[in-house]
């Protein structure tokens, strides 16, 4: 979502703010205000990880399930690829995610 953004703060580009950009600007301004609130982590509680990797990013949702059934999410993580990884395919993209140890400071 973010990689045209992204894109306007290299070197190499120069700065062009198209259609593109405004929508990409538009969507994270979405994402950022219709967010979840994060809950605070329970160590008694377990904890559920989803992964997921597409063409151009990864992203990570760390949750637990409440009291009242809900799941609900602890921390994010969204990184776009970078180098050698851009031409990773998806099965070599979501293997490695899911080989990643990621610090989020709580062991899972």
């Amino acid at each position: 979502m973010a990689k045209p953004l992204h894109n306007l703060i290299k070197k190499e580009t120069a700065w062009k703010w198209t259609e593109k950009e405004q929508a990409a600007f538009k969507g994270l301004k979405q994402a950022i205000t219709e967010a979840q609130v994060l809950t605070n982590a329970n160590p008694d509680k377990a904890y559920f990880l989803e992964t997921n990797a597409s063409g151009a990013a990864l992203g990570l949702i760390l949750s637990q399930w409440q009291s009242d059934g809900q799941l609900l999410p602890i921390g994010f993580l969204l990184e776009s690829f970078k180098g050698a990884e851009i031409n990773y395919n998806t099965t070599t993209r979501n293997f490695w995610l899911s080989s990643t140890p990621w610090n989020t400071g709580i062991s899972i």
